[in-house]
């Protein structure tokens, strides 16, 4: 599967803006041509229920997915980014965020809020790929660093989904300063003796990957997901050919650079279960 699957993101990487068209459902699954529209696990998961390969979700989605019902309450939502150094380009910075917006219901790349999961209270910060592909600008970054400060101020566990690809480059280097101001976060969250896990979506690459989330007490990824330092765009061979095959979750957990891999029908069970290890008082109080 992960052959296939380095293979389909280069022929996407190749293809001009053009020939991409944004379809809201699929009907028949990409990798083996199972009918989707029929399948419970891909409406709720968002993956194929025949050979498991896991589809773009929305950082709501993937919030709901793995809390208790009706148990998130978001935070910071008024939180939007200013265009700080006035960037000019064919299409306007504050343009392009209100389309994104628009289009995917949120006002950042991130959602941030306090949840239960089988009744353990704790932080969870969601990213959004599909808005501006994830990319931490200031208001994502300051979003990231309050919803730790109320963690380390309610002692709550962290819980950090990652889908990004690289910085905003839309605000320059005040972008990359959110790679420090969020990994001081951390630092302080850390050193209160508080959990944090780390779940790396596909993709998981540039500022989030190379910051706070690789600072997790537990690493976690989907099957197949690609993982790196580097923009998923910059992920190339010396011909300039993407290449995919070592920067997959498979090839991180071989060679120890992350602790496990789980597919989104195990993540609740699998997130539950280190939460209550975590805890001061090991109860395994499981909801269901």
């Amino acid at each position: 599967m992960v052959s296939n699957f380095s293979s389909m993101m280069s022929r996407l990487l190749n293809r001009n803006e053009s020939d991409l068209t944004v379809q809201d459902e699929n009907k028949y699954c990409l990798m083996c041509s199972s009918d989707l529209n029929k399948s419970d696990v891909y409406q709720r998961y968002r993956m194929c229920a025949t050979c498991g390969f896991h589809y773009s979700m929305s950082a709501r989605d993937r919030v709901n997915s793995i809390v208790d019902f009706e148990s998130f309450k978001e935070i910071n939502r008024n939180l939007v980014s200013v265009d700080p150094i006035s960037f000019t380009s064919s299409v306007p910075y504050k343009e392009t965020l209100y389309k994104d917006q628009k289009r995917t219901g949120i006002t950042e790349a991130v959602l941030t809020g306090t949840c239960s999961i089988d009744g353990i209270l704790c932080m969870i910060i969601s990213f959004d790929f599909g808005f501006m592909g994830g990319s931490m600008g200031c208001a994502v970054g300051q979003k990231i660093s309050l919803a730790i400060e109320r963690a380390e101020k309610k002692r709550l566990p962290l819980l950090a989904i990652i889908s990004g690809g690289g910085s905003r480059i839309q605000e320059g280097v005040l972008s990359l300063m959110q790679m420090a101001k969020t990994t001081i976060a951390v630092n302080r969250h850390n050193a209160k003796g508080l959990p944090f896990i780390s779940v790396f979506s596909n993709p998981s690459t540039g500022q989030a990957f190379a910051s706070f989330a690789n600072l997790a007490d537990i690493t976690i990824a989907e099957p197949g997901a690609i993982l790196g330092y580097n923009p998923i765009g910059t992920t190339q061979t010396k011909d300039n050919s993407p290449n995919f095959d070592q920067q997959t979750s498979e090839s991180h957990l071989k060679h120890g650079l992350i602790d496990a891999i789980a597919s989104r029908t195990e993540l609740r069970e699998v997130v539950s279960v280190i939460l209550d290890l975590l805890q001061k008082e090991f109860t395994l109080n499981r909801t269901n």
